[in-house]
Parts: structure tokens; sequence; C-alpha cells
């Protein structure tokens, strides 16, 4: 009891058993398209691309009654957005814009995605202000650009008569869907072995496998067993009153963010989803963790429950539009703003050492 009085004292959280009273919300608006007729949208080229291809683009976009803009590649997402939707091309190494969305965990094209030969088309919806989104045209290899643009254009072309261009997913691998097949596709078959089915953590980190097979692949199989798993850890949470939640929770709860959109989840899902994620937010396994506060208050080394419970806050609180979430933002930013002074700042639960003791008789003995 003493205990739980001082913690409450230093760090103000609450205990995790407690029920949290929370107000309730509602979840996001879902338009269904992008609006591009009468709409201002700003095209993103990467540094280095065919003038021709970018052109065929923009006169594509303002055939179809949209307002084109070009942006410099020193500009800024967020204030992008704030005037209308955005059209980005590239991957995160010839593109600046898509890097910030890369390193946000918007987007992941680089090297390995879709890899060489490949590309896809993604809606990112709402990702620094409602109602305007990114249209991702992506493709890893710069010889790639031409049939991602020519599939973006053939997209344009079956837009509906009021010109609104549906939620884009399509993904085709490149020279890399091999290693993505091998990994992935076990998956789905009934004889996968999941383990640990009663543990929080590894009921998150395993789902949310499938929810990165949907969005690595376009396949909807993948998302039809990540919404029922995804429900199936929301009822397990709630039953264990949340605990234990922190750490790996964004492993889940960022690929529900990226398809939220889609129409596989239902109102009653999403109502669920956003509440229990609020929920879990407010309370101590959230941004009352004290591990969690404690990191945005000095400068020693943050453990990894602080460091992995500060994921969980920043892919949360940029969902809410909330007081309490503009507070936890900034309670993250605090939190890994001292990192930038510190070469190593993170305990590692001895993860490397651990991993060298496992291969050390390996190499000794070959």
């Amino acid at each position: 009891m003493l205990a739980m009085l001082l913690a409450e004292l230093l760090f103000g959280f609450v205990n995790a058993n407690q029920t949290v009273r929370v107000q309730r919300v509602e979840p996001r608006y879902i338009r269904g398209d992008t609006p591009i007729r009468g709409a201002i949208v700003t095209l993103v080229p990467p540094e280095r691309t065919d003038a021709k291809l970018v052109n065929e683009v923009e006169r594509a976009l303002r055939q179809y009654g949209a307002t084109v803009e070009r942006a410099m590649q020193d500009a800024d997402p967020p204030d992008l957005l704030r005037r209308g939707g955005v059209v980005a091309l590239g991957h995160a190494w010839n593109n600046r814009i898509v890097r910030r969305l890369y390193y946000e965990m918007y987007d992941w094209t680089d090297a390995a995605w879709p890899s060489r030969g490949g590309y896809a088309l993604r809606t990112i919806v709402d990702p620094y202000a409602p109602g305007n989104d990114v249209i991702r045209v992506a493709y890893s290899d710069d010889r790639d650009a031409k049939r991602a643009i020519k599939a973006f254009l053939s997209a344009l072309d079956k837009m509906s008569a009021d010109s609104n261009l549906p939620y884009l997913h399509p993904v085709k691998l490149g020279e890399l869907e091999p290693i993505y097949a091998r990994f992935l596709n076990p998956l789905l078959e009934p004889t996968f072995q999941w383990r640990h089915e009663d543990n929080t953590w590894d009921l998150q980190v395993q789902s949310s496998h499938l929810g990165l097979g949907y969005l690595f692949t376009g396949r909807e199989g993948f998302l039809v067993e990540f919404r029922r798993r995804f429900l199936r850890y929301l009822e397990h949470n709630s039953a264990r009153g949340c605990s234990g939640s922190h750490g790996f929770m964004h492993h889940i709860t960022l690929p529900y963010f990226l398809t939220e959109h889609h129409t596989i989840w239902s109102l009653d899902d999403r109502k669920k989803a956003v509440n229990h994620i609020l929920e879990v937010f407010l309370s101590s396994e959230g941004i009352k963790f004290d591990g969690f506060l404690a990191g945005t208050r000095s400068n020693d080394p943050r453990d990894n429950h602080a460091t992995r419970a500060a994921l969980d806050n920043f892919i949360h609180a940029r969902y809410f539009h909330l007081p309490e979430a503009k507070e936890g933002l900034a309670l993250v930013d605090r939190f890994f703003r001292w990192q930038f002074h510190c070469s190593k700042p993170q305990f590692t639960s001895s993860a490397g050492l651990t991993v060298a003791l496992w291969f050390a008789p390996l190499n000794v003995a070959t």
C-alpha cells in the first residue's frame, strides 16, 4: 500500500488493475475515397526522376479537376496536408518527404519493399491532418518508376464520376517476393503453430504479422485473419484489466490504424478498438506508465520497457484529437529528445550479449 502511494506521488500513475474511467470516443470519420476534382493536390517527385513521367502525372491530375502544386524536397508534410492531398513518388532514400513518413511508420518503401522490379500504390489516410490523404506511388528502384506511374494513371482512369479516387493498396512485389512468401504464407496455413496464445505480448506481436502480411502483399486473406485475431486480442486484454499491455501494443495497433479505413472493419469493430486503445493510453500502461514518466524527467539511460511504452504512446497519441493526446506527444518528445545527446542511451535487457552467447558455441564449432 505504501509503495503504491509513493508511486502515485512520484509518478502519478494508476494501478493497471484498476478500472480507468475515460470518455467514450467515436472512431474517425471514414470517407471511403480521396477527393481529386476541385481539390488542391501537392505533387512530390523524387530528387531524381524522369521529368517527362512527373509531368505526365501532373497533367492527369489536372485533367481530373485537381489544382496541382509542386513541393520542394524540404517541405514539411503536415504543412502540405493542411492545404490538401499529397501524391508522393519514390522511396525513402530518394524523396525526403517519403523519408519522414518512413521514419514515423506511415510508410516502409525502401530497397527491401516492394524491392527491385516491384511497385505499390497506397493511400495513407489522414496521416497529419483530418480530411487529407497521402497517395503513395511507391517503388524501390528508379527503373521501376515508369511501371508504378503507369499503374497510378490507370487508377485515375477508373475513378468514379465525381472524380474521387478509391483507397488504393495494390502491391506488386519485386525480386524479394520469395522471401516475403517464405515468412508470411505459413501464417495462413491451418497447421501453423501460434506460440503462447494467452501471453499478451506474444498475442500482440504474432497477430501483428498478419496485419503486416496485408500491408506488405495487399492480399486480403491476411487482413481477414488479422481482424479475427485483433478482436480476440481486444477481448483478451479487456478481460485482464489491460495489465501488461505496454511495450508491444504498437505492434498490433499500428497495422490496425493503417487499415482502419478498409471495409472489413465494421463500425462496431472500430468503436471497440479505439475506445480500448484510448483506455490503455490513458492508464498506467500508457502515458502514466512509471518508467516512461521517469524517462521524461531525467537523463538516465532508458530501459527497454520505458522505450517500448514510449513507442506505444507515440503511435496512440497521434491518432486521438484530444488534449491528453497532445500532452502525450509532448511527453514522448521529451522522452526521446535526450537521445540526440547520447550514442547508446537504452538498456537492452542484455539482448546483445545473450544473442552473442547463443552464437559463440556455433562459431567455435565451425
